[in-house]
């Protein structure tokens, strides 16, 4: 049927989300998430983090180090670099279908949280649920 064929095919969803902080500076993150049948496939996120031009360095040197560690992640793939003289760009992909949840907890030690895990957990992650725990206050196209 016309339903099972549509359903069978990957679904692409873009979330938006802009945020200023109380010293005015803007985070602006743009989410795509690929899914079939219902499935959480792939998640590429890019955010955009304008902060005190002093804290870039400190800040890349510190991201970087965290990218190290989830790169090493069959599945995942962290990049942090400098946007302009006050930004900083995180983009992060995760593919579900090559994630292995226990190479998560061994690679990231004590930075694995519980709470964050039940979004890596699974290869069968429902769009529902990961719109629970991710996607609150972006506006989806769907």
């Amino acid at each position: 049927s016309k339903k099972d064929s549509l359903t069978s095919t990957n679904e692409t969803i873009k979330c938006t989300k802009e945020e200023v902080d109380e010293d005015g500076y803007k985070t602006v993150e743009n989410m795509i998430i690929t899914t079939k049948k219902n499935k959480v496939k792939k998640v590429s996120s890019t955010s955009i983090m304008e902060m005190d031009p002093e804290y870039i360095s400190f800040t890349l040197t510190f991201g970087e180090a965290l990218a190290t560690q989830f790169n090493e992640i069959e599945g995942m793939e962290m990049k942090y670099e400098k946007e302009g003289e006050k930004a900083i760009k995180l983009t992060m992909t995760v593919d579900y279908d090559k994630l292995d949840p226990e190479q998560i907890k061994t690679v990231l030690g004590d930075l694995y949280e519980e709470e964050d895990a039940s979004l890596y957990n699974s290869k069968d992650l429902s769009f529902e649920d990961f719109k629970k725990e991710s996607l609150e206050g972006y506006t989806c196209d769907k």
